[in-house]
């Protein structure tokens, strides 16, 4: 039996001292241990039976330590490789049996450790790499030789720095890959690193868990990846920088000439950790393993991905949180098999701080991994892309500066080469959700962004074919004294049928002000914006929602919200009786016109609530973009005005009330703008009570100011409020569309935008 390599290489500098500079010695030491590989299996001797194959060996482990007294160790484990099976022996003479192949071996372990404990101005280092050998393959007989597993691995790195620099601890390990059809190594890698001085502290771990083996024999199945596990911690008792990292990789999965195998899952929970009383970041990223591809009846499904992280911070000054969850990719198949579903993927990040001074940035990130393609043309399509699902929380119990903000993403559904199962698979759906508060008067903001998946992709037609992935993006930000501002976008995924599900909601309550803006939307169809302010110095309430093709929230003026904005572009039909049974005049254009169409159902308000007697500001506005290509063009861009709301008191000398409308198409734009001094008399002409109650406004043919190359149209309503008075304010639901029958292009009282009902949705 060979013994181990063992290569050790010690390094010292002397930096010699010149001009009565005193001599600093720097030691590296660094260990490179090499396991000897398995030995193969003999050949089985032909015969009469022929002879069984032998055996292999399995690997050996190696194991290196690097902890010398130095400001650099660094070790590396590398596991031997399994020993293959010897293959049997022909059977001689001919039609006499042969003998069984022999078994492969499992692949060696590997462990690393790196630990350095030193005082140095400089930064002290620990690092370990472990990969563990891979397993042998069986050997050819009349029953073949079991093939071999994967190795383990495990990689310690632990730094520590007594004097006034900084520490860094480096862990990696890969767990050893099965052979045919056997599943890989685990893998498992721990970082920690201290420092009682000022200086910078970094942990980072890195673990990726063994592949599985693939199967090329008649109907067999690839084997699953193996999960690993990564931890990494930093502290600096100095009140330096902690930045800590952990990256957990779920192994791949095998081919099989069957079934491919499923990618593994990758679960972390609270795996990074770290104290200083300087900035803290953190960072928890969860990688799951692709699906395995399959000739015949179905490729694996991508690994699950899981990141969740729970962080109270009394002491760093900046406490920064990032949690990171990656599904894994469906495997493809050849034949008539369905492929793999992407991995779903999930992150949940929780941070809050205690006291005053001890600022937040806090983010989530979760992507749904693509289904596998579909490369045949017996009827197959692509597999469903995994969901994206993604919360960050941020709470400060203090008077700090707060930020959260998320994203998910859904994966892509596979690729089909069967013209006529495009619309069969669909991209995964994604769901985004951030809320950030403080007590204080600092800001507060919090932003999402959630974006479906592509749906049914044919390579026939190269394009989206199936039906739209959902999304819903979700924001909330609160502040008891501070300006507090939130943003939501949702974006369906690409598709040829419009989408179930697109909506958007952000909410901002400020003690100084707040912001509030949702967006939902889908290319080819339409997006819609909604924004709502409330000036600095008065403490308020933004309230908006954006929405496709669902009903819009009703807000109630008295609700005491000061700036609202909620809007559906290509609403449902459903929702309009009831919407319009109260105002006879927008339903007589709206639902009794042949061929009247609608494209947004709404409600905007401002309201005055500061009690101080200074002028403010308010305002609320809706932003449609739409495609009107397959809409007619026989009827005028109309505004159908429904039954407004107002507070309680009228407008005051010096203030009014502006609602100002802008259509764009490529031809130009047309533009009109009211002002209103007077709220609450409804038998006068010029009031806003008269001009908003049951009522159609004609914007223009709107057909004038399109292209056939270029046939989007925005329209813009703005309302603004200025006043001294308090609880002076308006809210006012409206539909906007095409309805009003065209004689000749006018702006009837140049007023906003009108309508919608009979929506063309396209297949």
């Amino acid at each position: 039996m060979k013994m181990n390599t063992l290569s050790k290489a010690v390094t010292m500098v002397l930096i010699a001292s010149f001009a009565g500079i005193s001599s600093q010695q720097v030691w590296a030491d660094t260990i490179t241990v090499k396991g000897t590989d398995g030995i193969n299996g003999t050949p089985g001797i032909p015969g009469n039976p022929g002879e069984d194959g032998g055996n292999g060996t399995a690997g050996s482990t190696a194991s290196a330590l690097a902890s010398g007294l130095t400001v650099d160790n660094s070790a590396t484990a590398i596991g031997g490789v399994g020993g293959a099976g010897g293959n049997g022996g022909e059977g001689s003479p001919a039609g006499a049996s042969s003998g069984n192949g022999g078994n492969g071996a499992k692949g060696g372990n590997a462990n690393a450790s790196a630990i350095t404990k030193f005082s140095h101005n400089s930064t002290a280092t620990a690092s370990a790499s472990a990969t563990a050998g891979g397993g042998g393959v069986g050997g050819y007989g009349a029953i073949p030789g079991g093939a071999g597993i994967g190795g383990d691995a495990l990689a310690t790195a632990s730094s520590q720095n007594i004097g006034n620099g900084g520490s860094s601890a480096n862990a990696v390990s890969f767990g050893g890959a099965g052979s045919t059809g056997t599943s890989g190594g685990h893998a498992d890698s721990i970082a920690n690193a201290t420092t009682d001085g000022a200086g910078l502290t970094t942990a980072q771990s890195i673990a990726h868990g063994g592949n599985g083996g693939s199967n090329g024999e008649f109907y067999t199945s690839g084997a699953s990846g193996t999960a690993s596990s990564a931890t990494a911690r930093g502290i600096s008792s100095g009140g330096g920088d902690v930045l800590v990292n952990a990256y957990q990789y779920g192994g791949n999965a095998g081919f099989g000439n069957g079934y491919g195998g499923s990618g593994a899952d990758s679960v972390m929970q609270n795996a990074v950790s770290g104290n200083t009383s300087g900035i803290l970041t953190l960072g928890q990223y969860a990688i799951g393993g692709a699906g395995g591809g399959a000739d015949y009846f179905g490729g694996g499904s991508g690994g699950k991905a899981s990141s969740s992280l729970l962080v109270i911070n009394t002491e760093s000054s900046l406490l920064n949180t990032r949690t990171s969850a990656i599904g894994g990719n469906g495997g493809t198949t050849s034949s008539q098999g369905q492929s793999g579903s992407g991995g779903n993927a999930v992150t949940s990040n929780s941070t809050a701080s205690i006291g005053d001074g001890h600022a937040i940035i806090a983010s989530g990130y979760a992507q749904g991994g693509n289904g596998g393609n579909a490369n045949s043309d017996y009827y197959s399509s692509g597999a469903t892309g995994g969901n994206g699902t993604s919360t960050t929380t941020a709470n400060a119990n203090g008077d700090s500066d707060v930020m959260a903000s998320d994203n998910a993403i859904g994966g892509n559904s596979g690729r089909a080469d069967s013209p006529s199962q495009g619309e069969r698979s669909k991209g995964g759906s994604a769901s985004s959700t951030a809320i950030a508060s403080n007590i204080g008067n600092h800001v507060v903001s919090a932003n999402t962004n959630a974006t479906g998946g592509g749906s049914g992709f044919v390579t026939y037609t190269n394009r989206y074919e199936g039906q739209a992935s959902n999304a819903d993006a979700h924001s909330k930000a609160s502040s008891s004294g501070g300006f507090a501002s939130s943003t939501a976008i949702a974006s369906a995924g690409s598709g040829k049928a419009l989408a179930d599900l697109v909506t958007a909601d952000s909410i901002s309550v400020g003690g100084n002000g707040s912001y509030a803006k949702a967006v939902a939307g889908q290319s080819g169809y339409a997006s819609v914006s909604a924004e709502a302010s409330v000036p600095n110095a008065v403490a308020g309430t933004s309230e908006t929602s954006a929405m496709l093709g669902r009903s819009v929230p009703v807000t109630a003026i008295a609700n005491g919200k000061e700036a609202v904005a909620n809007a559906t572009a290509l609403p449902l039909l459903t929702e309009l009786t009831a919407t319009l049974a109260n105002s006879a005049n927008v339903n007589h254009d709206f639902l009794k016109v042949a061929n009247a169409q609608v494209w947004l159902l709404s409600n905007q308000g401002v309201l005055n609530t500061a009690l101080d007697g200074n002028f403010h500001d308010y305002s609320s506005k809706i932003d449609l973009s739409i495609n009107t290509t397959g809409y007619k063009d026989e009827h005028a861009l109309s505004l159908g005005l429904l039954s407004p709301e107002f507070g309680v008191n009228n407008l005051g000398a010096n203030d009014m009330l502006n609602l100002n409308i802008v259509v764009t198409g490529v031809h130009g734009s047309l533009s009109k703008n009211y002002s209103f001094t007077d709220l609450l008399n409804i038998n006068v002409p010029g009031s806003a009570a008269n001009f908003f109650h049951d009522k159609i406004l004609n914007l223009g043919v709107w057909s004038e100011l399109i292209s056939a190359s270029d046939p989007n149209l925005d329209i813009a309503l703005s309302l603004n409020l200025h006043t001294q008075t308090s609880n002076a304010g308006m809210r006012f639901n409206y539909i906007l569309g095409s309805a009003v029958p065209v004689p000749a292009a006018f702006w009837l009282f140049g007023s906003i935008l009108a309508g919608w009902i009979g929506f063309c949705r396209r297949n």
